[in-house]
């Protein structure tokens, strides 16, 4: 599940083969390639360690006052399995109707990207996601699925999801203060291997948190470094309207900043499939997984910066993930997730 929160508040959004996001999408000549060695490890602490004033909001001597921070086992795997298999997959019928974002890319000359948007049940699109690949790859972004009328298993999911999110924070959901014609919907991720979100940054100063179900991610951030500005002028960035909130209001709050550049553009040869990495134990799976992660050989980024800081983390079935305001972040599927 994915939300987001102020500094002071916070809101909330679900990941996995279910993330809950808000993401919308030539990229320029001068584009070059990421060295391995920039590439950094995001901090990994158990759920029951975390203390937000210590691990994620840091004082004045620190590089920035904010970081992100990947909390484990928030959920455990029964409990995931049943949210996804007794909940979400029970609740699918031929009248919930998803957005399927189908991605081709062409290596001709030089790689381009088109995308196709093609509405279908939940049950066709996670079929048409079992046949993601990196050049073919498929993504079901659904704002609001957790809460449509006259659901009231997939309703009572959405609540445990922000229950297990919100039980982490002590500052207060302004959001909930909000008319609930207003208030920020949840949104459901389902993402193929060789599927990415685009490379975006959340609205204004909030915080955003993901929470994985089922399947594992590849997360890479870009810090604000040196300054918001300069990234996000570097970066070619534009505003993009969500729907999170009803068009009729007018209102831009939950519009976040998108770039066409790809911090996951290419994919070695010598990456394993998603069947293959299914076939390894566990732990070797992860470690695996965590070295491709930090690796731009691997995965090889197409940023048009001479030079920035970014930072990697897998995770992993019941991790919830921290994103803080202003840091440029991006997802990418070597297996499939929710």
């Amino acid at each position: 599940m994915h939300r987001t929160r102020n500094r002071v508040a916070h809101l909330s959004w679900v990941s996995a083969i279910f993330l809950l996001a808000r993401r919308h999408y030539s990229v320029g000549a001068f584009a070059f390639r990421v060295g391995a060695t920039d590439i950094n490890t995001v901090q990994a602490i158990p759920a029951s360690d975390f203390d937000p004033d210590i691990h994620y909001r840091h004082d004045d001597n620190h590089e920035f006052p904010e970081t992100p921070v990947l909390l484990e086992s928030v959920l455990d795997l029964y409990e995931c399995e049943k949210m996804v298999c007794d909940t979400l997959m029970a609740a699918a019928s031929e009248s919930t109707i998803v957005t399927l974002q189908r991605k081709l890319k062409s290596v001709t000359g030089k790689q381009e990207t088109s995308m196709e948007l093609h509405d279908c049940t939940l049950t066709q699109g996670i079929d048409a996601i079992m046949d993601s690949t990196h050049a073919d790859s498929r993504f079901i972004f659904q704002e609001g699925l957790l809460e449509q009328d006259n659901q009231l298993a997939l309703n009572s999911l959405s609540k445990r999801l922000y229950a297990a999110q919100e039980s982490l924070f002590t500052d207060e959901d302004w959001l909930q203060h909000f008319p609930s014609d207003i208030r920020p919907s949840s949104c459901v991720v389902m993402a193929g291997e060789g599927a990415t979100s685009t490379l975006h940054r959340d609205p204004l100063e909030w915080t955003g948190t993901s929470l994985c179900l089922e399947g594992t991610k590849v997360w890479r951030f870009m810090a604000p470094s040196p300054t918001v500005q300069v990234v996000d002028e570097l970066l070619h960035s534009y505003r993009l309207e969500s729907i999170a909130w009803d068009d009729e209001h007018d209102t831009a709050l939950s519009a976040g900043w998108q770039s066409d550049f790809n911090l996951f553009e290419t994919r070695s040869d010598d990456v394993p499939s998603a069947q293959a990495l299914d076939e390894m134990e566990s732990v070797k799976k992860c470690e695996l997984m965590t070295s491709i992660a930090r690796d731009t050989s691997k995965l090889e980024p197409n940023l048009p910066l001479d030079s920035t800081k970014i930072y990697s983390v897998i995770q992993k079935p019941g991790d919830l993930l921290v994103i803080p305001a202003h840091w440029w972040h991006q997802t990418y599927g070597l297996e499939p997730s929710i």
